[in-house]
C-alpha cells in the first residue's frame, strides 16, 4: 500500500487504486440491491427502512441553509409511520452533518476501490470469510471538506431497535474518533421538463 496522508488521497494520489473503504454493514432498503451485494461483491448487506433529508440541486430556492444539511434516520423495514418517521425503539441509528460555512474543494478521487468481506459457500455448511476488491467510479468531481482543524458537524446516535447489534459494533469504532473530511457528490440530473408552453391551433 503506497503511505499517503488523507488529504493526498482525497485528491486522488493513489495512483495504484488499492486504497478504498472496506464495508462494516451496508444498511439497504431494496432486495434487488441485497441480492446483488452479497452476491457479487460480498457486501455485509441488511433490510432496513429510512428517512432522510438531502440536499438537492435547488435547495438554495427552498432553503439556503438545506444545501448544506444531512439527515439520515435508519430504522427497522416496514416499521416506518405515515410521514415516515420511526420510533426510537424501531430506529437503528441517525446522524446529522451540518455543512454550513465550511469551504469545499472539488477533488476527482475516482475510481477507489471498495472492500467486501462475507462470502458464503453454498455448498458447505461453514461460513466461509474470504476478501474481494471492486473499483467504484464516480464520473464528476466531489466537493470535500477538511474537517481535520475545525468542528466536528456530524452527530451520530445509537437507536433502541439493536442496542447489541450492527449499529452498535459500528459506532463503537468511531465513538472516539473525530472526522477527517466529508465527502459530497451530486449526481446530476438525468432528465429535466422545461417550462410548458401553448401550442397555437393550425
Amino acid at each position: 500500500m503506497p503511505r499517503l496522508t488523507y488529504t493526498q488521497y482525497a485528491h486522488g494520489e493513489d495512483r495504484t487504486r488499492t486504497l478504498g473503504f472496506c464495508r462494516i454493514h451496508v444498511a439497504c432498503d431494496s432486495d434487488i440491491a441485497i441480492k446483488a451485494g452479497v452476491e457479487l461483491f460480498n457486501e455485509p448487506k441488511h433490510k432496513a427502512g429510512f428517512r432522510h433529508t438531502l440536499p438537492v440541486p435547488n435547495a438554495t430556492t427552498v432553503d439556503p441553509k438545506a444545501v448544506d444539511q444531512w439527515k439520515v434516520v435508519c430504522g427497522k423495514y416496514g416499521t416506518a409511520a405515515a410521514d415516515g418517521s420511526f420510533t426510537p425503539a424501531n430506529t437503528y441509528f441517525s446522524f446529522e452533518a451540518d455543512l454550513g460555512g465550511l469551504t469545499s474543494q472539488p477533488v476527482g478521487a475516482a475510481p477507489f476501490t471498495e472492500y467486501g468481506s462475507r462470502h458464503v459457500h453454498k455448498d458447505e455448511a461453514s461460513l466461509r470469510f474470504r476478501p474481494l476488491a471492486a473499483p467504484l467510479n464516480v464520473f464528476s468531481p466531489y466537493a470535500w471538506y477538511d474537517l481535520r482543524d475545525g468542528e466536528e458537524p456530524l452527530e451520530p446516535a445509537l437507536g433502541q431497535a439493536d442496542p447489541q447489534g450492527r449499529s452498535k459494533a459500528f459506532l463503537d469504532l468511531i465513538v472516539d474518533r473525530s472526522p477527517a473530511g466529508a465527502w459530497v457528490h451530486q449526481s446530476p440530473p438525468v432528465a429535466a421538463q422545461n417550462r410548458p408552453y401553448w401550442v397555437s391551433k393550425a
